[in-house]
């Protein structure tokens, strides 16, 4: 009898386990907590700052792909540092120096911080400050819109499109080169794609392409040059033999010293030896 009142109180005693409900992080009541809990002005900032953060990555991330970081994101990039400044300077009246402290000092991980400095780190790599609205950027996209426009109305005839937007595309690289160097990722990475398009997808130069006619006119003519050049020389020295066989015959049939002489050439030299004898004859008398 003893034994099972014994068993009984051992299998229905309520444990300790059972008695404890789950406790998790998010379940604990920490309004205990007097360390590490924010007042209601600091959670309200921080909830401000967890939205500037979370809206201006969540644009970054969209516009990476063609790269508009800098032109897109530049609203929520400024509200990010106002609600920055509302926790450092206490500009909106709501936060304190501790509240300063805890959000940016408070957990040894420095989850705040790092969150925010990583945000301003992507604008900061971008040069955004670069992309600002000024002439010389609105310049840019007008002579990028161009070239684009004119590689949409040339379609997929590659050659044409080489040859009809060359000063397009020379007329944008010419703009980029003057450009602060590096410029901004938003026009930089821009600059990047469409040399790389033109370059390697539409096998473009910098040149406009010749067309074959007139290089093959070209080349005509220069043969053509050479070959009356050289028909010239010939023709030239075919008539100055005929000439010279000419002036032998007739000498020979009117001096028969010419018949000692064995080639047309040597009938000239005699030619002129007789008339340097009869001029220096003259000159005597």
């Amino acid at each position: 009898m003893a034994l099972s009142l014994i068993l009984l109180v051992v299998l229905f005693a309520p444990s300790g386990s059972a008695q404890m409900d789950e406790a998790t992080c998010l379940s604990i009541d920490k309004s205990v907590l007097v360390y590490g809990t924010p007042s209601d002005e600091c959670r309200e900032l921080l909830e401000d700052l967890a939205t500037a953060c979370g809206e201006f990555i969540t644009c970054a991330l969209n516009n990476s792909k063609p790269m508009c970081l800098c032109e897109a994101c530049l609203h929520e990039y400024e509200v990010l540092n106002e609600t920055h400044s509302n926790i450092l300077e206490n500009s909106s009246g709501k936060s304190s120096p501790r509240c300063k402290d805890l959000l940016f000092r408070g957990d040894g991980v420095g989850v705040v911080k790092n969150s925010y400095d990583f945000a301003v780190s992507l604008w900061e790599r971008a040069r955004c400050r670069l992309c600002n609205n000024s002439e010389v950027v609105n310049e840019f996209y007008q002579r990028l819109q161009r070239t684009l426009h004119c590689w949409e109305k040339n379609g997929e005839n590659y050659a044409a499109l080489c040859n009809n937007c060359c000063n397009a595309y020379r007329n944008l690289s010419a703009h980029y080169e003057r450009m602060h160097q590096p410029p901004c990722a938003d026009i930089r990475i821009h600059m990047l794609y469409t040399k790389q398009q033109w370059m390697y997808k539409y096998n473009c130069s910098n040149e406009p392409k010749k067309d074959l006619t007139v290089v093959v006119a070209i080349a005509g003519g220069f043969v053509t040059s050479i070959v009356l050049f050289y028909g010239g020389v010939y023709l030239y020295g075919y008539i100055e033999e005929k000439k010279e066989k000419r002036i032998y015959t007739v000498s020979s049939n009117s001096d028969p010293s010419f018949e000692t002489a064995s080639t047309p050439g040597q009938g000239r030299r005699l030619v002129r030896e007789e008339n340097a004898l009869h001029v220096r004859h003259t000159n005597i008398n």
